[in-house]
């Protein structure tokens, strides 16, 4: 705003007990001790109310990408373990075109990770930090990081995982935090734990 002038938006209750919001811009004109006030208040009821709608859309399609992203993060980093293990310690036992083919599943495998992960960075800076909470069946992702993700991880250093899960209800979470803790967690439990452990 110019030296002079101001521009404020508020709500009101009309004689009908309806929220009007209004818009009121003011400024100074004239000389030096002659000054005038040029007011204009209008109402800004309809536009404030699209633009707040608006911005509750965008905020859902921000939301459904991040749940979206999130659905097919899991079996893509399922699909790249699998591949690097492969390849990490298999590679001298596969027949050259058994390996042309892997290395092409991990090289795809990892894109489709960075495009999903640029999906989610977009989605979290509009949210501007808020957390996505969705129901969380906590059993199923621990069952599908462990068999699908850890699991080969093990038994690649001889380590036997004993899967006993209690049924335990849904819980509202982040699933992006709630994969990460996992991920540190398990991946730690196996990663530490020395070869022929349990």
């Amino acid at each position: 705003k110019n030296e002079g002038e101001f521009n404020e938006e508020y709500r009101i209750l009309d004689n009908r007990g309806s929220v009007k919001w209004i818009e009121d811009y003011g400024k100074i004109i004239g000389a030096k001790g002659e000054n005038r006030v040029v007011r204009i208040v209008r109402d800004i009821t309809a536009l404030k109310e699209k633009t707040i709608k608006l911005e509750q859309v965008n905020i859902k399609l921000k939301e459904f990408s991040s749940l979206a992203a999130h659905e097919i993060k899991v079996p893509i980093e399922i699909v790249t373990k699998k591949a690097t293990g492969l390849l990490e310690n298999h590679l001298e036992n596969l027949e050259s075109e058994v390996k042309d083919e892997v290395i092409s599943i991990s090289n795809n495998a990892d894109r489709a990770k960075k495009t999903i992960d640029q999906i989610l960075t977009l989605a979290k800076s509009e949210i501007k930090g808020k957390l996505v909470l969705v129901d969380i069946e906590i059993n199923k992702y621990i069952e599908t990081l462990v068999n699908f993700g850890m699991r080969p991880i093990a038994n690649e250093k001889n380590i036997r995982i004993d899967l006993e899960l209690k049924k335990i209800p849904n819980i509202k979470a982040d699933e992006d935090k709630i994969i990460e803790l996992m991920n540190n967690l398990i991946g730690n439990a196996v990663k530490y734990t020395p070869n022929g452990g349990a």
